[in-house]
């Protein structure tokens, strides 16, 4: 004999088990998750830019060390390395590694302290950063 199973109808007003989820429910969840998504997408961008930031500030304070340690360990005393009446001559170093191709540095004298001492400045621009680093030059 053949066991055939037909479908109950249900009578209106009779409660039924649910069997699945209503479109509602499912349009609920997409939005809920394209909002998760979105701003995960934000933030994942917002790290990447940071990222490159950092990278950049850190490559023209390299820069401006490398620049710094240059003049510092030059043999040249204060009146040729920095010369002008106020002090605040500035100049480009021309030897710079290829590293530091996108960047630009100056060193500017800030002032002679005394006669063996000299403060300075160098600026390292490049890549929409700023980088200032003082400094003191001693001659013995």
């Amino acid at each position: 004999m053949i066991n055939v199973k037909f479908p109950k109808f249900h009578k209106p007003g009779i409660v039924r088990e649910q069997q699945g989820f209503t479109l509602i429910e499912i349009l609920v969840v997409e939005v809920l998750i394209g909002i998760i998504v979105i701003a995960l997408a934000v933030t994942l961008a917002n790290a990447y830019k940071l990222t490159a930031f950092m990278a950049y500030r850190e490559t023209a304070k390299n820069f401006a060390e490398y620049e710094m340690q240059y003049l510092k360990s030059s043999a040249v005393g204060f009146n040729s390395v920095l010369t002008g009446s106020n002090g605040s001559t500035t100049y480009t170093l021309a030897s710079a590694p290829s590293v530091f191709n996108k960047y630009n540095a100056a060193i500017a004298q800030v002032q002679n302290l005394q006669t063996n001492e000299q403060q300075i400045e160098v600026i390292v621009t490049g890549n929409r950063i700023t980088y200032k680093l003082d400094g003191y030059k001693v001659n013995y």
